[in-house]
């Protein structure tokens, strides 16, 4: 659950993140990609990369379908944040978002935490050290495992439908 502090704190900080928001969401996805070469296989797959050699990151990052797919889960992030005082809303939200990446082929569930950690490397570096503190840090980490918990419930609901 997210408290009333919680809510401020990402509130007070989005506006930080939020302006470069695709150029933002491209390191997230480059962090991704580097830290997960599986990840970065299934994205390679899905959005018609050869399989082999698998593109680094950068090309990856830089493909106009991918930058779009960038750009969606950012605004969903955004989303998130508009929405916080309805959780209800955004589970039902990401649950069927979850459900939608169904078309990721060999997409594995553990592969959702990554993410989390991409996000809070991007965060820390754009919000800055100093800004970044552990309030800072709780607050968006609730928010992350909230979004992707959901996430990963529907991506599984579908995969066993």
């Amino acid at each position: 659950k997210l408290s009333a502090e919680h809510k401020t704190t990402i509130r007070d900080t989005w506006p930080l993140i939020s302006h470069s928001l695709q150029d933002n969401g491209i390191v997230v996805f480059e962090k991704i990609f580097e830290v997960s070469p599986s990840i970065r296989t299934v994205f390679a797959a899905s959005f018609g990369f050869p399989a082999s050699p698998i593109p680094d990151a950068y090309e990856l990052s830089r493909a106009s379908n991918l930058r779009d797919h960038v750009t969606r889960f950012m605004q969903a992030v955004g989303w998130s944040v508009q929405h916080m005082d309805d959780l209800d809303t955004v589970t039902t939200v990401f649950v069927n978002l979850g459900k939608r990446h169904i078309h990721l082929k060999s997409l594995e569930p553990d592969f959702f935490r990554v993410f989390s950690g991409a996000l809070m490397y991007v965060w820390r570096s754009t919000i800055g050290p100093d800004l970044f503190t552990a309030e800072v840090r709780g607050a968006w980490c609730k928010l992350f495992e909230f979004m992707l918990q959901h996430l990963a419930h529907g991506y599984n609901q579908a995969k066993q439908a």
